[in-house]
């Protein structure tokens, strides 16, 4: 009795602790619309499927999600090779899904989208060698689809790793250039792209449109001010002359509450006015200290004096050189800056500012100006540099992406070159990198000069464009005479 239920215990661990546990043969499921059930269950299926070979080999194993194929699915040949893999997702195709031939050989690899055909789409013949390649949109073909002929001679396999031991002498049946491996030529036109200079342009219109913006901005906030004091100054008469009560004299209450009323319609306005050309919020209480929270009596800043004082802090950065995009983000050591036509060349980027080393300047300056800690025009100050402050060296990009360009094309991946009949490495030899590099090379070129095209085909929006066609030699030929 202990065993039964210790028994019925585990099939309930195994079944019931959650649908995603199940495990069925897909023969016993039920297909109800489009939607796969479990035996005797109301609920569409969720969990894994699998299914074998007469001769006992497995088929495949996939998943369910309510009834619908979902997740990695697997297919395997009679002779235990597999056949297929890729994933579902809510019962459309989805991803990368590949095929196998029953060698091994990759057969076919084809991206999906959304159930449809939807990037590049490869496929191999058995012996290796590429048949078939093109892009795929929205199950329609989009750009050029080449194909290729079969070439029946042997394929050349090598499968040594660094380390291993040489079976057999491997002598260079043709001459083939070595090249780096990818990990080095990818270094290579890294360092190559840090000689080329990243090229600015000096526009310094900027410090004069910037500096009259600056000079702006603190004559409208001198206007809200002096709007904000009006209206303090009207608030306090009207409670002098009765408030609420209306006071003794009507006639001079009337023209106290009528400027009430003027004074706050113009600081409306003057703050509309604001609030449309700048981002400042003047309710906070930093800006309303330094518009003196409009008390009458309280310390004024001097406006002009203060605007003066940022616009100088500013020209001397701009002066300086503010780059359009942060050094970090340069990968050259070097930069070259064009103004009025002149060219100053292999300047040294850590001369000129971003703009946070800028920021960080103008705060500086701005704290050696107003040495009291609790100045509010270090803070106000601050937040203006910060909205005006505007690069004056622009990045090229284009000029600096074709530079690159051009530097990267001139980096070479050879490295060296074998001659026919030349011995790439002997018989019993531990391989070094320098061994596996050539024979990779020579795998390379093995598989470059058997590979020959026969037609390549563009295709634009799923609709024929053009096409070119060449022989079993490589010439190039009407595509009227291949059969």
């Amino acid at each position: 009795m202990k065993k039964t239920l210790l028994i019925i215990t585990a099939l309930m661990l195994i079944v019931g602790c959650g649908s995603d546990f199940i495990k069925l043969d897909i023969n016993n499921l039920i297909d109800r619309g489009g939607l796969m059930y479990a035996p005797n269950d109301d609920e569409p299926f969720t969990g894994s499927v699998f299914d074998f070979y007469d001769n006992g080999q497995r088929k495949f194993d996939g998943r369910y999600r309510k009834g619908l194929m979902h997740g990695k699915w697997t297919y395997y040949h009679e002779n235990g090779q597999k056949f297929g893999e890729g994933t579902w997702k809510n019962g459309e195709l989805d991803g990368i899904h590949t095929n196998w031939y029953e060698n091994g050989q990759k057969k076919s690899k084809v991206t999906y989208k959304n159930g449809k055909a939807d990037g590049l789409r490869t496929g191999w013949y058995e012996n290796g060698q590429k048949m078939i390649e093109g892009t795929y949109k929205n199950l329609k073909l989009d750009g050029e689809l080449t194909t290729w002929f079969e070439n029946v001679q042997k394929s050349l396999e090598f499968n040594y790793e660094l380390g291993d031991i040489t079976k057999e002498k491997i002598v260079a049946e043709f001459e083939f250039l070595i090249y780096k491996d990818d990990a080095k030529y990818r270094a290579d036109k890294k360092a190559a792209i840090r000689e080329v200079p990243y090229y600015f342009e000096r526009k310094d219109d900027i410090k004069e449109v910037q500096s009259s913006r600056i000079f702006e901005l603190l004559t409208v906030l001198q206007k809200v001010r002096s709007a904000r004091q009006n209206l303090k100054e009207a608030q306090q008469q009207w409670w002098e002359a009765g408030g609420k009560d209306g006071g003794h004299d009507p006639d001079y209450f009337a023209r106290v509450q009528a400027r009430v009323k003027t004074d706050s319609a113009s600081l409306s306005q003057e703050l509309s006015n604001f609030n449309a050309s700048y981002p400042f919020d003047l309710s906070n209480s930093e800006w309303r200290e330094f518009l003196g929270n409009g008390e009458p009596t309280a310390d004024r800043i001097n406006y002009e004096e203060f605007a003066i004082s940022i616009v100088n802090i500013s020209r001397g950065l701009w002066t300086h050189g503010i780059l359009s995009i942060n050094k970090k983000n340069i990968q050259s050591d070097v930069i070259d800056i064009v103004y009025e036509g002149i060219h100053d060349e292999n300047l040294n980027k850590n001369d000129f500012l971003d703009i946070p080393e800028a920021l960080g300047k103008a705060r500086i300056e701005l704290e050696s100006s107003y040495l009291d800690p609790n100045d509010i025009r270090r803070t106000v100050g601050t937040k203006i540099v910060g909205e005006f402050l505007r690069p004056n060296l622009i990045f090229d990009r284009d000029k600096t992406q074709a530079e690159q360009s051009n530097k990267r094309a001139l980096v070479s991946q050879a490295i060296g070159f074998i001659f026919k009949n030349e011995r790439i490495v002997d018989a019993n030899t531990r391989i070094t990198p320098e061994h596996l590099q050539k024979i990779k090379s020579y795998i390379r070129a093995w598989q470059d000069k058997n590979e020959k095209m026969s037609v390549e085909e563009t295709y634009k929006d799923g609709k024929w464009v053009s096409e070119k066609c060449w022989d079993e030699d490589g010439n190039e030929i009407d595509c009227d005479e291949l059969e």
